[in-house]
């Protein structure tokens, strides 16, 4: 899977076409009477390819707080997959818990799209009966190489703040959890049997 396209329905937001190989963000200064390269808005997109990614917008996270200011927004995440097809996930401001998403087997904007092949998804739900978004995603992207982790699991190690590099593996959202609750999954991406960590911390029998 690769990002292929980030748009708006907001003209103010520019699209973003993502490249094969290697793609960089940098901020660029027009202003003569500016030299500061910061809060231009770099660290910001990370965050918004984070939620596109189905990241949930809960309290101290970054769109927490930004909630109101891109309530009007809709935006739109296009992913080729591995398959060759061209995915896109349509998630608004105006309600984080939901998504829509659309598979051909061409790359294209979807402004203007009313008929989606799913539409409404719940973001993550404890139903039984009800197919979390996050699931619908995990087998688009045909993640199973960690059969008991989804690929939300893996979105933090190639999306990382500055506050995530004081450390190799751990993330700063797990700085506060137990090592139980990160260590077996970055063991068993490392190549090794989790279960091992597990049962040490008495997990399993």
């Amino acid at each position: 899977m690769k990002l292929s396209r980030l748009y708006s329905d907001d003209s103010r937001f520019k699209d973003i076409e993502f490249k094969n190989g290697l793609n960089i963000i940098f901020g660029y200064v027009h202003d003569k009477n500016v030299n500061d390269p910061h809060n231009l808005g770099k660290s910001a997109l990370v965050q918004l390819i984070d939620f596109m990614l189905l990241k949930e917008v809960k309290k101290g996270t970054y769109f927490y707080n930004k909630k109101k200011v891109f309530k009007d927004h809709t935006f739109f995440l296009e992913l080729k997959l591995n398959s060759g097809d061209y995915l896109t996930i349509r998630r608004s401001f105006s309600n984080v818990t939901r998504v829509d998403m659309k598979t051909l087997d061409y790359s294209t904007e979807l402004l203007g799209c009313e008929e989606w092949d799913y539409t409404n998804l719940v973001l993550n739900t404890t139903s039984e009966n009800v197919i979390p978004a996050t699931a619908i995603l995990n087998e688009k992207l045909n993640f199973d190489i960690l059969g008991d982790y989804d690929y939300r699991k893996l979105v933090g190690y190639f999306i990382r703040t500055q506050n995530d590099y004081s450390d190799v593996f751990q993330l700063k959202k797990f700085s506060s959890s137990t090592d139980q609750v990160w260590k077996p999954f970055v063991y068993e991406l490392l190549g090794f049997d989790s279960d091992l960590l597990l049962k040490k911390y008495g997990r399993l029998l």
